[in-house]
């Protein structure tokens, strides 16, 4: 039987984007992408794509009857232009998005921070009590052969809903969970207060009936937002068998909306035992000299003292070495002195290069900065000039430890797991 459509999907790498892709492939449409990562075409989690290389894409272009863009290709791009010219039709993801979550009644989970943990851990809870959801999570998830999204065929649709550039407008869910809010993305938003301004339009748009679900302490903190009148404030339960007090509420969350949609907190307690991880999330790659290495999506400073708490948790008398890859130029200078201040508990810190994101230029200042301010804090500071000086330095100081943890949002998560490929092989 012929597909439904074909859409050419420009950015496939992208979380968000292999998930819609995914989702779109599984209901019997047919998917072409490309990403300017070569190593895309190799990647196991895309290989149920029809996966073309750059010099394809006028014929990628005559195939599909859709395309769907990531909105880290500005309106200039090249592809973006030749799809316009040709005369395709063409929506971001996050447009995408809204209107395929249409067909659904839908649990938004925003946030900050840990909308990724939140959203996996629901999802595993809800599936294991039964309800066949569709999901579409911003982390590969282990369960899933790492892909990023799951068709279900129930009534239900479970998706992370982004804040950045407002993609969460796009959503009016009839569940929202709120994980925690805090100011970021300073290249788009100019202020807390923004931020704020954000989040209340978002919740505005929960239907009328619904709920929002958060911790009673990020209400408190955020009194400026307008929560509505169905608000659940959520305390954290402690006892909780997840490391971490950040991973304690992100689970207390889940528990919560589980109990909303019916789910038993016997059944919820007991599969929230067995919730294997998700990736790029305190995830072990591999061991040097009998020291675990993990990586970490973290880039914001709290997400870095957040997982190092719970590093230290789970290593309580061990020493701790973080592998720190800076996310974004905008960061990196907003945020300096509080990344020293969140790094200031490991025993030592390896920094590497700025990741560049969405055109960024080299900031050899930005650099410079970023430096001086981890030096003010961080005594024996190692700075090195690229990602693989980076794993050199760290093959000569992790004898002198007893975990190392990368916090990684960019490429240096990519360079170790090709280290590890080639250690083990």
């Amino acid at each position: 039987m012929p597909a439904a459509h074909t859409i050419l999907f420009l950015g496939i790498g992208g979380a968000g984007m292999r998930g819609l892709a995914h989702l779109r492939n599984s209901q019997g449409n047919e998917v072409i992408g490309l990403d300017g990562n070569p190593k895309a075409l190799s990647d196991p989690a895309l290989a149920e794509f029809d996966m073309r290389t750059e010099d394809s894409l006028a014929s990628a272009l005559a195939e599909a009857d859709q395309v769907i863009y990531t909105d880290a290709l500005t309106a200039d791009h090249p592809w973006r232009q030749a799809a316009t010219a040709a005369g395709r039709p063409a929506r971001s993801l996050y447009e995408a998005e809204g209107e395929f979550v249409k067909d659904y009644r839908v649990i938004a989970v925003a946030g900050t921070h840990g909308k990724s943990s939140t959203t996996g851990l629901l999802a595993h809870i809800l599936l294991e009590a039964g309800i066949d959801l569709t999901v579409r999570v911003g982390a590969p998830m282990p369960a899933w052969d790492n892909r990023n999204a799951r068709l279900g065929s129930g009534e239900w649709l479970l998706i992370e809903a982004d804040e950045y550039q407002n993609h969460f407008h796009h959503f009016h869910p009839e569940v929202a969970v709120i994980t925690s809010i805090d100011f970021d993305h300073p290249d788009f938003f100019a202020s807390l207060e923004a931020v704020h301004q954000s989040f209340s339009t978002f919740l505005g748009q929960v239907s009328p009936a619904g709920t929002v679900v958060v911790p009673e302490q990020v209400q408190q903190r955020h009194a400026a937002i307008n929560w509505p009148s169905t608000t659940i404030s959520v305390s954290t339960d402690d006892s909780l068998p997840v490391f971490g007090d950040h991973m304690k509420s992100n689970a207390s969350l889940a528990l919560t909306v589980a109990a909303q949609l019916g789910v038993s907190q016997a059944t919820a307690a007991a599969a929230l035992t067995t919730w294997p991880g998700i990736g790029r999330r305190f995830e072990q790659l591999g061991v040097i000299r009998d020291v675990p290495v993990f990586s970490d999506y973290g880039h914001h400073p709290a997400e870095l003292a957040a997982t190092l708490l719970a590093a230290q948790e789970r290593f309580p008398d061990g020493r701790l070495l973080v592998l720190f890859e800076p996310h974004t130029v905008a960061r990196a200078t907003q945020f300096g002195e509080a990344f020293s201040e969140a790094l200031k508990s490991a025993a030592g810190v390896i920094r590497v290069p700025i990741f560049r994101a969405r055109g960024e230029d080299v900031s050899v200042a930005a650099e410079a900065a970023l430096t001086q301010a981890l030096t003010s804090q961080i005594s024996g500071l190692i700075t090195t000039d690229s990602l693989e000086a980076g794993v050199t330095a760290l093959q000569q100081e992790v004898s002198n430890y007893d975990a190392v943890l990368a916090f990684t949002a960019g490429s240096l998560d990519a360079v170790l797991r090709d280290f590890f490929t080639q250690k083990n092989a």
